[in-house]
C-alpha cells in the first residue's frame, strides 16, 4: 500500500487538534470521505478513530470532519489544491 497523502494526513492532525473540528469544501462529497478513511485507516493512529467524516446539513459541499465528544459546529477550511476533491 502507498503511503498515505501527507496533505489529507495534516487535514485529519487539523481536525483532531481543533477544538471543534474542521469543514471542507468539496466538490465530490463521497470520494472526499472515502479518502480521508483511507487515509485514517493508512495511518493506523488510535487518535483518529473519534473523527467521524458528515456531510453539512446546510450545504452538499462542505464535508464535516467532527470528533465523537463534543459537537459543536466546525472551523471552515477553505478548498485549495490540497483538498481532498
Amino acid at each position: 500500500m502507498p503511503p498515505p497523502d501527507p496533505n489529507l494526513a495534516s487535514i485529519l492532525y487539523s481536525a483532531i487538534a481543533s477544538p471543534h473540528g474542521l469543514a471542507l469544501s468539496v466538490s465530490d462529497f463521497g470520494g472526499a470521505q472515502q479518502k480521508l478513511y483511507a487515509v485514517r485507516r493508512a495511518l493506523a493512529d488510535p487518535d483518529l478513530a473519534s473523527l467521524q467524516f458528515r456531510r453539512s446539513p446546510y450545504s452538499d459541499t462542505e464535508l464535516w470532519l467532527t470528533k465523537t465528544t463534543g459537537r459543536k459546529t466546525p472551523t471552515h477550511v477553505p478548498t485549495g489544491p490540497n483538498s481532498p476533491s
